[in-house]
Order: structure tokens, then sequence, then C-alpha cells
């Protein structure tokens, strides 16, 4: 087998790294809100990986005179369909590294439980270019105006209910940059003070920003980029109809020994897909990176 985890490749968990620096520190992966973006879709104990999402067309009544038979409107659905696959990693730490260092199995098998959530995050995020209405414009920072005009769009297209956004860490702070330039809210009444605004507009630490003009939004590096690089390719959605994850099982951790490798196989697995349902129900945010 190729790539094994050898005490060679991972010797600064030895003892004396151990010492001196008296932690070893996680990876920075990305952070997951996967569930907060998109329409869960439970396949768990389904015979399929698949499963169909129908909606119904948009009806039009019309005026009728007293006496005239009223003729069938026919009513045709669509919808989309989404279907789950593996992503997966496996790392085969030696037994040479494991009786000479200070991580056991457990650890290599919690951060590939975290590149798992990341692979997922990404899917969810790599859909925002998929949608056919945006708000853009290439190498210049987002602004409070360009927010509030995703939020119309949506809007607009009659999409009601709790809206998310999902950003690159540099729109959100170019778009709190911004803010009071077209709606004045930190001048407005009720105003705590700018201490107060900016602790707000902060947000906490782990990416959730808060709801800011009604829209939770959350921070991501998943976010992709576009337009060769120059932009970030945010989005803000209504999460019951723009995207749905159907998910089998997120997240499956498995041992194995391999006896003549002297090593042991950490596999770390999720079953699960997403697609796009409704058009409409998403709008790119696509601003300078």
């Amino acid at each position: 087998m190729a790539n094994e985890t050898t005490y060679t490749t991972f010797d600064d968990a030895s003892i004396a790294a151990g010492v001196a620096n008296e932690h070893i520190l996680s990876a920075l992966h990305d952070l997951n809100y996967v569930d907060q973006l998109t329409r869960f879709v439970d396949l768990s104990g389904v015979p399929s990986k698949s499963h169909k999402i129908a909606m119904f067309p948009r009806l039009n009544a019309a005026s009728v005179s007293e006496g005239v038979d009223l003729q069938a409107t026919q009513v045709s659905s669509s919808g989309a369909t989404v279907t789950a696959s593996e992503k997966g990693i496996m790392i085969v730490p030696t037994d040479a590294l494991t009786l000479s260092s200070l991580i056991n199995d457990a650890d290599f098998a919690m951060e590939a439980a975290m590149a798992i959530a990341e692979k997922q995050m990404s899917d969810v995020a790599n859909l925002a270019t998929g949608f056919a209405n945006s708000v853009s414009n290439t190498g210049v920072n987002m602004t409070e105006a360009n927010y509030l005009a995703g939020i119309a769009l949506l809007r607009n297209a009659r999409q009601n209910g709790p809206l998310a956004a999902l950003l690159y860490p540099e729109l959100w702070f170019d778009y709190i940059a911004s803010v009071g330039s077209t709606f004045n809210i930190a001048n407005g009444p009720g105003s705590s003070g700018s201490v107060a605004e900016g602790n707000m507009f902060s947000g906490p630490n782990f990416g959730a920003q808060g709801t800011h003009f009604g829209v939770s939004v959350f921070t991501s590096t998943a976010v992709p980029t576009a337009n060769a690089g120059a932009d970030s390719a945010g989005m803000i959605v209504n999460p019951r109809r723009a995207i749905a994850r159907g998910v089998k099982y997120n997240s499956r951790t498995e041992f194995d020994r391999d006896i003549s490798a002297r090593a042991n196989e950490i596999v770390v697995t999720s079953f699960d897909g997403v697609v796009e349902i409704e058009d409409v129900a998403g709008v790119g945010m696509i601003f300078d990176r």
C-alpha cells in the first residue's frame, strides 16, 4: 500500500515536540453550515440513493361568465432529483508511528471526519455559480446596496420565508465596511454606540454572522472563486427551495488492521449529495475576492 503515515512523515508529534509545545494543534478546516443552507432529504433506510423533489407550477385563475363551463387547466409538475454518492478518506498510521507518538488512531479519525465535513460544505458552496440570477461586479467590493439587491431579487421572485447567505469572509467584511451607505442603521433609532455596533457586525468567531436585513449570514472559505479567481461566488438562498441535500449517512468511521503492513487503516466516509431544486430560489453574489 502507498502513502502510509509513518514516524518519519509525522515526526513532529514525537514526545520531544510534545514537551516543547504542550499541544498538537488541529488543522484549520472549513466550518460546516450545510444544514442551515439546504433542504434535508433523509435517505437512510431507503432502498434507493436518489429522491425526486416535485414542484407545482404556478397556476393562474381567470374571470368566468355566469353559466359558462370552466375549461380544465392541465397541471404539469417539474422537479429535481438529488442523488447521494460516497466520499471518503483513508489514513494508515504504521505501528512504528503509533507506538512512538503522542497521536493515536482517534486523533487521526477526528481530523479525517473534519475533512469529510469540509467536502460536504464545498459541495453546497459550489452550487452558487449555477443560479441564473446574480448580483455581480467583477473586481469590485460587495456593498450594502448589492446585498439588498440580492434580497430583493429573491423577494421579487416570491421567495417568502427565512433566507440564508453564504459569503466568503472578504465579501462579508467588504459588505460591513459599506453599511450605512444605503441604509444608515448605525445612526438609526436605538443605536447603542459605535463599540456595540462594531461588535454586532464582527459576528461570533465560528462564522455565523447573525441575521442582517432578515437574512442569516454565514461565512466560509469553501465559497468558490469566479472569473478566473478574481472574484468570490457567494449566494443568498431560500434554504427550503434552492438546494436539496440527500443523506444516506453523514459520517462513518471504521478501523481495520493491516497485519502484513503493521499498520491500522482508518477510513472515514459519507454518503450524500446535493442538487439545485428551484433556480429562482437562489441568487449568486459575485464580487472581488
